[in-house]
């Protein structure tokens, strides 16, 4: 963990729901049973808060712009650009109309040489921040650190829907010398608010392995996760019973 502030860390520790379980399946065929409110990067004395860490822990002299993710990255982002100054721009997938620029605020404060923060909400296998960088190297910035609340460690699944995925899109990062700023991964999150007493000890177990593809691919782990859900009265919605199905677990 790399938040100093207890005020942080125990309005972190404290906030509620920040974890649930609730099952996705993720573009790469990844099973994650819990999952996390973006609630807590909008809850205004988080925000703030979050950026007087990220100051901290960011040289922001040698950054001239701060590009947010759109959607989840785009109110850090703000709160970031606030506490230091810096100007920020809007990094979208591609243009909302026909002849616009994917990136908002571009023609105002990316040019060529201008070294820029990306922001997002958290780091995983990376692939949205390789595409976001390089619109950005098309207009002739350098991204030169990215930031984000959480860092995610995730391990591929044995058979992702999408079989081209990048999964070393973190060692392309690497290889280009852009740093990584994060301030807390998952397990940490979830040992806070089980120390809290906000979290159950079964659920925080499930959580220390939310990121593992394999893991959950193991018809007993589904079949742990699919018991809690039925003993907690959470809705199983039927993308995930035949997900369970499809590896071995007899629901009904």
């Amino acid at each position: 963990m790399n938040i100093k502030n207890p005020e942080l860390i125990q309005k972190l520790a404290t906030f509620k729901p920040l974890f649930q379980l609730k099952p996705t399946i993720v573009a790469t065929g990844q099973f994650i049973p819990v999952d996390w409110s973006r609630g807590v990067i909008q809850e205004p004395e988080i925000l703030k808060l979050m950026a007087k860490e990220f100051f901290r822990l960011i040289d922001f002299s040698i950054i001239d712009v701060v590009a947010g993710i759109e959607l989840q990255g785009v109110t850090l982002a703000t709160a970031i650009a606030l506490e230091t100054g810096k100007p920020m721009v809007i990094v979208r997938e591609k243009p909302k109309r026909p002849g616009r620029s994917p990136i908002v605020g571009d023609v105002n404060f990316i040019s060529a040489g201008v070294r820029v923060l990306l922001v997002d909400d958290l780091m995983a296998y990376g692939g949205t921040k390789e595409e976001r960088i390089k619109l950005l190297e098309e207009r002739g910035a350098k991204v030169t650190d990215i930031a984000v609340f959480i860092k995610v460690l995730p391990t591929p699944p044995n058979k992702p829907l999408i079989p081209s995925y990048n999964f070393k899109a973190a060692e392309w990062l690497q290889e280009r010398g852009i740093g990584l700023h994060y301030l807390i991964d998952y397990p940490e999150l979830a040992r806070l608010q089980l120390a809290a007493g906000v979290i159950s000890q079964e659920l925080c177990e499930i959580e220390q392995k939310n990121s593992d593809g394999p893991y959950w691919e193991r018809g007993e782990n589904l079949l742990r996760v699919y018991k809690l859900m039925k003993k907690e009265g959470v809705p199983i919605e039927e993308f995930v019973v035949q997900f369970m199905k499809e590896h071995g677990v007899e629901v009904s």
